[in-house]
């Protein structure tokens, strides 16, 4: 239903995201570059049963760049990350062995907000109401650039309104059943006519929207563009989370809200194609592609 070919719709503008746009995004590094100024990314994800998303979101920063990470974690769940995030930070908050995030976490996460350059909200924190009080509390007042997934946009279903209350810049990532909840339109609707769907989405919305789809696309203000990149193999657990790492960790590195979200789009869906070739669409899991990501941007340092 999109054009591959600059068009205008509604007028919006779309075009399809090209190779040679992503080269033209992407800076080579600076040689007095250093972790403190490479980018520093806070990841509020997780929970117990999926803890493997914030790890996936961790990683995924720092394979994307990023010169540093903190991952908060409920305490229970602490000493899975200590082992498993080796580069990166994390900090315990208290869950009374219960294995979610709740309210009371928000001074101490509020207290490392200062110290980093992008936030990660929402992979594996779960359902729980507590969880999401959290994160209702601090969208409406976190001040950095924030990528908002999976259970961190679970506030906003049918709550278009809260997004007004944001302060700061900030890019959401649902797939189409999410959108569908965020919308309160059925899947088959959306999914009949996205690019009008999306189109009415964005006149009430003031971030940017990158929906996971096939293709995808980055939709902010009067503009959008397709994707060019990518395959079915993508649809698979923990995909997502890694491409939440990736836009999170090229808006710490200063690149504008809706260029990192074009810059992860198409990285993440061309480290897909690679792992396509040399494991299979059925086979690639999203582990996979942390390594492939590092892969990939090797071709823009050239």
């Amino acid at each position: 239903g999109f054009p591959n070919i600059v068009q205008e719709l509604r007028g919006r503008k779309w075009h399809q995201l090209t190779e040679d746009k992503i080269r033209s995004m992407i800076n080579p590094l600076e040689i007095t570059t250093h972790k403190h100024s490479q980018g520093k990314v806070l990841i509020i994800a997780g929970s117990i049963g999926m803890t493997g998303a914030a790890y996936l979101s961790t990683l995924a920063t720092l394979r994307s760049g990023a010169g540093l990470a903190i991952t908060c974690a409920p305490r229970s769940l602490n000493s899975i990350y200590e082992e498993k995030i080796t580069e990166g930070m994390t900090i315990s908050c208290e869950d009374d062995d219960k294995g979610f995030f709740t309210e009371s976490n928000y001074d101490m996460i509020m207290d490392h907000v200062d110290w980093c350059d992008s936030l990660v909200i929402g992979p594996g924190l779960g359902s729980n109401s507590q969880t999401a009080g959290l994160v209702t509390k601090l969208v409406k007042t976190v001040n950095k650039p924030m990528v908002l997934d999976a259970d961190g946009l679970r506030p906003f279903y049918n709550n278009l309104d809260l997004f007004r209350k944001i302060k700061s810049k900030f890019v959401i990532t649902p797939h189409l059943g999410e959108f569908s909840e965020l919308t309160g339109i059925d899947s088959e609707s959306i999914r009949n006519n996205l690019p009008v769907m999306v189109d009415e989405f964005m006149d009430q919305f003031q971030g940017v929207l990158l929906l996971k789809y096939s293709p995808s696309i980055v939709a902010w203000e009067s503009k959008g563009c397709v994707n060019s990149t990518g395959n079915p193999g993508l649809a698979t657990a923990g995909s997502g989370d890694v491409l939440t790492g990736i836009v999170a960790a090229f808006i710490a590195q200063g690149i504008d809200t809706q260029d990192a979200a074009k810059i992860g789009m198409y990285i993440h869906g061309k480290a897909g194609d690679q792992l396509a070739k040399s494991i299979s669409q059925h086979g690639m899991i999203a582990s996979d592609l942390l390594y492939k990501v590092g892969r990939v941007l090797s071709n823009y340092e050239l």
